[in-house]
């Protein structure tokens, strides 16, 4: 019984772990594209695909 409750504390502890960093990364991305970088960053693939086929 001890090994069990051992185990399950672990796992709990894990997912824990596990929750808190999704929800770190959800905030980071949230973030990120609160400042417009997403957007920027995507347009810029735009222009560098653009740019590609026109040169090539």
């Amino acid at each position: 019984m001890v090994k069990n409750n051992t185990l399950n504390t672990r796992g709990d502890r894990e997912k824990e772990n596990i929750m808190e960093k999704i929800l770190v990364a959800e905030g980071l991305i949230k973030q990120y594209i609160t400042k417009g970088h997403t957007t920027n960053a995507l347009n810029g693939i735009g222009f560098e695909v653009c740019r590609g086929e026109y040169v090539g």
